[in-house]
């Protein structure tokens, strides 16, 4: 299993109270000017690293370093192979999507 570093450090886009409720349910995501697609061609480079990321995840499992509001607060977990979905979630605040 391979081990990622996800940081969580979206300045004004996105909100504390989203920031709080992944920490709270364990949760990670990738946001990248607002685009909805789980297609990597769809990304710039860094971009399409951090949906690979979630594939292999998704696929192979893996552990994880998670840095949530500026490394004020870090979970560090295990991902079981088969536990993890990637998939598009809306923004309660304006309809665009992210991918958790």
């Amino acid at each position: 299993m391979y081990s990622y570093f996800i940081r969580h450090d979206y300045g004004d886009v996105i909100d504390d109270e989203t920031i709080d409720s992944l920490l709270d349910n364990n949760r990670i995501a990738i946001h990248f000017k607002d685009i909805a697609s789980l297609d990597p061609k769809d990304y710039e480079k860094n971009a399409r690293r951090a949906l690979f990321v979630f594939r292999e995840l998704e696929k192979n499992g893996g552990y994880i370093w998670a840095e949530y509001k500026q490394g004020r607060q870090i979970k560090v977990g295990k991902v079981v192979r088969g536990s993890f979905a990637v998939c598009e979630t809306p923004n309660k605040d304006n309809l665009e999507k992210r991918i958790y």
